[in-house]
């Protein structure tokens, strides 16, 4: 039999289809092995911003200046970007008291001690640092856009003088691809505000890899203008989830270079669709962001099939019981139709969890609108068959396993192979 491989964040996991199946897409794609350190890739995107001038144009000494960095649910390389961004802030003689740094995690959980030390390195003892809270009643209104409505913002932005975001630059579900704009909307905005932008999810040209008239994305770039993002720093991933570019400088012209870049790496286009699609979950290992490459699995897949989500690794080894809690509640609302559910409470402009983090609500969307065409089984050594029935899906504690299970249900398939699914974007 042959051999396939997913990754996994210790390298990859290999393993064999049944003879009676056959592979009509395996997704591997040729990388673009890095030809630059990371701290000169940075230096360099710094030095030669994309539509902007250089910092040493943009920055005096006496400056504030607060940089918002992505949280842990990105596998951005915080420690290594912010360690040279500050460099050559000093190099331009603004003192370290001058500079917060600023987690922009929207709606997600904080960034703990123990992680912002993993994130910061040494520059947590050097530098302040402290979570947005999208709660905060210290929140400035900014000005109003078409999807977002009356935006606020965390303080410390209008009380800077210069605003940099560092983040990553990967496929998004809504937005086309994370990074850029999206350090504002949802990373340093007001709840309300980013209900109302996410809610725009099911609009037209909102989807995976495509951000041109893209209205989410443009909900995100409108937000960054009225908060006056000033500069980007952002990484682009080569198809093996390595660095193999920074982009840096204006908030769309460096980003959108960056997508090109992303989309040469790893857009493919995969036809025809399969009865089975096996995808791996990394490079996203956080709560509900292990939903994410279904997107692209259901792209692949033939109505009524199955998709196999291999999530190997999953940040502090266990699905979060506030995640888990917020699927009860969902599955007791859906009655016989769940694509209805979801689209109802879109068209009503209503959370499926009120209250809840926006990202359990898209995900509770997608899930709803997945699972009304095809079926899924989890496999995770950290989940069980319970938790991942609370989702809506089957289990499976190996890939081994899910495979016999599936085959026994579908012992002649066509299959489609996704190594890394929180990367790829497929057409």
């Amino acid at each position: 039999m042959a051999s396939y491989f997913l990754f996994r964040k210790s390298g990859r996991t290999n393993f064999q289809v049944p003879e009676t199946w056959s592979v009509l897409n395996n997704v591997v794609l040729t990388p673009t092995n890095p030809t630059q350190p990371l701290r000169v890739m940075v230096d360099e995107a710094i030095a030669k911003p994309i539509g902007t001038l250089p910092l040493a144009n943009l920055i005096q000494p006496t400056d504030k200046i607060v940089i918002i960095v992505d949280d842990l649910t990105r596998p951005t390389p915080k420690r290594a970007i912010l360690t040279n961004l500050v460099n050559n802030l000093r190099r331009l003689d603004v003192d370290y008291d001058r500079i917060d740094i600023l987690f922009g995690i929207g709606t997600h959980r904080p960034v703990s001690e123990a992680e912002a030390k993993e994130a910061l390195g040494d520059l947590v003892g050097t530098l302040r640092w402290t979570n947005h809270d999208c709660w905060s009643r210290t929140l400035v209104p900014v000005g109003n856009c078409p999807i977002c409505g009356d935006l606020k913002v965390n303080y410390m932005l209008p009380a800077a003088d210069f605003r940099i975001a560092v983040g990553s630059i990967i496929p998004h579900p809504m937005a086309g691809f994370g990074g850029g704009a999206k350090a504002i909307m949802p990373g340093v905005s007001d709840f309300e505000s980013i209900r109302r932008h996410h809610m725009s999810t099911f609009k037209p040209r909102v989807q995976l890899g495509q951000t041109a008239d893209n209205p989410f994305r443009k909900g995100i770039c409108n937000a960054a203008r009225l908060a006056r993002l000033d500069f980007i720093v952002n990484a682009v991933y080569s198809a093996e989830d390595e660095v193999m570019a920074i982009v840096a400088g204006d908030v769309e012209k460096a980003h959108q270079r960056g997508v090109e870049m992303s989309l040469e790496e790893y857009g493919v286009e995969v036809e025809p669709k399969t009865d089975v699609t096996i995808i791996s979950a990394y490079p996203y290992d956080e709560g509900n962001q292990i939903i994410k490459p279904l997107v692209p699995a259901a792209m692949a897949t033939k109505d009524k099939g199955t998709i196999i989500l291999v999530a190997s690794d999953i940040r502090g080894g266990s699905l979060p019981e506030q995640m888990l809690i917020a699927y009860d509640r969902i599955w007791a609302q859906v009655e016989s139709d769940p694509a209805k559910t979801a689209i109802d409470c879109i068209m009503n402009n209503r959370l499926i969890v009120e209250g809840g983090p926006i990202d359990h609500n898209l995900a509770a969307y997608l899930i709803l609108l997945i699972l009304s065409r095809v079926r899924v089984v989890l496999v995770s050594p950290y989940v069980n068959i319970r938790q991942a029935a609370r989702i809506g899906f089957g289990y499976a504690p190996t890939i081994e396993e899910a495979i016999g299970m599936v085959a026994a249900k579908v012992p002649r398939a066509t299959v489609s192979i996704v190594p890394l699914g929180g990367m790829v974007v497929l057409w």
